[in-house]
């Protein structure tokens, strides 16, 4: 089941860290990295788009996916609809839709670093998410952190944000610690 979101969250920071645009071609996903892209098909009338992950959600009942309102209409969706949805890999994807801003990277300088793997609206995701990297959840303002470290030094953090990577959690970001 996908819903989709529009006007009333426009402008708001995505958990991307872009601000969210019901014209583009975004979806809200759970666990799927962020800045990847997703084939969503509409079950009732087999339409299809290819959308960008840029936030985490939905957070109500059975939906697997918040789609933009620009992608629910293309798709013929009005409220709630069934849809599939598949990962898409390929360089088209990657070429026709603008990418997420660059937010992962390597740490330099000195520490300590931390890193974010993840942020929900849900404390109790959150949570697990934190227990099973082995990992701590922390509130920053209505958001959930999902934090690994702190690493005394770049080179520490710089591997283990290459293993959390590995992991499905390529948008990881290293962060020093204040």
């Amino acid at each position: 089941m996908a819903g989709w979101y529009g006007a009333e969250l426009a402008g708001r920071p995505t958990a991307s860290g872009e601000r969210f645009d019901p014209s583009g071609m975004t979806a809200a996903h759970r666990t799927l990295p962020l800045g990847s892209h997703v084939e969503v098909t509409s079950i009732a009338n087999g339409r299809n788009v290819v959308l960008r992950i840029n936030d985490r959600g939905p957070y109500h009942g059975k939906r697997i996916i918040d789609l933009s309102r620009a992608a629910a209409q293309r798709l013929g969706i009005s409220g709630i609809g069934r849809v599939r949805v598949r990962s898409v890999d390929s360089g088209y994807a990657r070429q026709a839709l603008p990418q997420a801003p660059a937010l992962a990277g390597t740490a330099a300088g000195p520490g300590p670093f931390r890193i974010q793997v993840a942020s929900f609206h849900d404390e109790d995701r959150a949570r697990a998410l934190a227990r099973r990297i082995d990992g701590e959840a922390d509130r920053a303002g209505a958001l959930w952190r999902v934090t690994l470290g702190p690493f005394k030094d770049a080179r520490s953090a710089n591997a283990a944000r290459a293993e959390i990577a590995a992991d499905g959690f390529g948008d990881a970001v290293i962060q020093p610690v204040p």
